[in-house]
């Protein structure tokens, strides 16, 4: 990659505020960035355009979900390295970001593991199975047991605790 050539990134969130916040903060930083306030609009994004980095908020509208989004980017530019945003984990979504290689950043953001994990995913040197550790300690602490969901009558499965 050439020295002068800035690092892309597509930040995806259904909260119009925390978009614009990640937007400013990034541009700031160098960052040519790239903001949809939904999925639709993200996978517009991602037909116009490549990203080296996808952000996204796990939870978007009509119970879609970040990973959809960053399925579709990794379809057109396997090599794009993705975070998922989210205040609320479960253990599976943990399990899946591993399996993916997704990183997770837990809201309310830190801004300095924001800013050091999308270092280290632009550089190549995130390991995900730290975010699998994280997302079953932080759900644990910060839901005291609810971020699990409950199980859904008659499929084993869990809702989404949003």
């Amino acid at each position: 990659m050439a020295a002068d050539k800035k690092f892309s990134i597509l930040v995806v969130d259904d909260e119009r505020a925390v978009l614009t916040t990640y937007g400013l903060i990034l541009s700031k930083k160098g960052y040519d960035v790239e903001t949809a306030l939904s999925s639709v609009d993200a996978l517009a994004a991602l037909k116009r355009r490549d990203f080296d980095l996808l952000l996204c908020d796990y939870s978007l509208e009509q119970e879609h979900t970040g990973f959809e989004v960053i399925e579709q980017g990794r379809r057109k530019n396997p090599k794009a390295r993705a975070a998922i945003l989210t205040g609320y984990a479960s253990k599976e979504t943990a399990e899946q970001a591993r399996k993916d290689n997704i990183a997770i950043l837990y809201k309310p953001i830190d801004i300095e593991e924001f800013f050091s994990t999308i270092d280290k995913l632009l550089k190549e040197e995130y390991e995900p199975k730290q975010s699998e550790e994280e997302g079953e300690s932080h759900a644990d602490s910060k839901q005291e047991g609810s971020a699990k969901g409950s199980s859904q009558p008659g499929t084993g499965r869990r809702s989404r605790a949003i």
